[in-house]
């Protein structure tokens, strides 16, 4: 559980954070609806987060911080399976999969193979933080690559209309932020290990799937119903 809060509030700080730049959000001045976000609170939100973006936890470079943990069991069963997801690559995007639950109904194919993505990513960025010999970061950049150029961040359960699969209209929800945290985290935790250009493409993902749709609801004032729907 904790663990879990942990990650939707660090996405929820990324967004914000995107979200209150004046120069990615600004209310449409030609649309006379009182915006859902008031410029004051805007700025309150603002106030709240440091000058500077922060991940959770520490980067490679503290190096006593990673040699005490490679210590733990655990640690040393993630390098093991590190090394074996190294061996069979990152598992592929089957459109069949994710397309499965239109005729059967069935959510977990889809799922399933699009958490072993993502896993398969952060299992690879933890070993290497642990080890530090550089071993898995080109399988890491390439999969990175990978889940940029993957339309959907969703699950299939949330795109009935295919519009993430399509990539024609993305919408946003906990799915889909928690993919960009998790590439964030990688983003954070490996540092300048990841090459510019493979971080300017992240950014440039998660402004096209994320920041930018998020922004775009707000400002049409067309909100999605979790921005309102009075429950967890």
């Amino acid at each position: 559980m904790r663990k879990t809060l942990l990650l939707l509030v660090s996405t929820f700080y990324i967004s914000l954070h995107a979200l209150t730049n004046p120069n990615l959000y600004s209310v449409n001045a030609s649309n006379p609806q009182k915006p859902y976000l008031s410029e004051n609170r805007i700025e309150e939100i603002a106030g709240m987060l440091p000058d500077t973006p922060q991940g959770i936890g520490v980067t490679y470079k503290d190096r006593k911080f990673w040699k005490q943990f490679r210590k733990n069991d655990q640690a040393i069963l993630l390098i093991q399976e590190a090394e074996e997801s190294l061996k069979e690559g990152m598992p592929p995007f089957v459109d069949s999969l994710y397309l499965d639950l239109l005729s059967s109904g069935v959510c977990l194919p889809g799922e399933n193979m699009m958490n072993a993505r993502y896993q398969y990513l952060w299992r690879l960025c933890l070993a290497e933080c642990l080890e530090n010999k550089k071993r898995f970061i080109s399988a890491i950049e390439t999969g990175i690559r990978e889940l940029c150029d993957q339309k959907p961040w969703s699950i299939p359960a949330h795109d009935r209309n295919l519009n993430n699969y399509n990539g024609t209209n993305y919408y946003v929800d906990l799915v889909v932020t928690t993919a960009a945290n998790s590439l964030a985290q990688c983003i954070y935790i490996l540092d300048d290990k990841i090459s510019a250009d493979t971080r300017k493409l992240v950014l440039e993902t998660m402004r096209e799937k994320v920041f930018n749709p998020v922004k775009c609801c707000i400002e049409e004032q067309d909100l999605w119903y979790w921005f309102t729907v009075r429950n967890n």
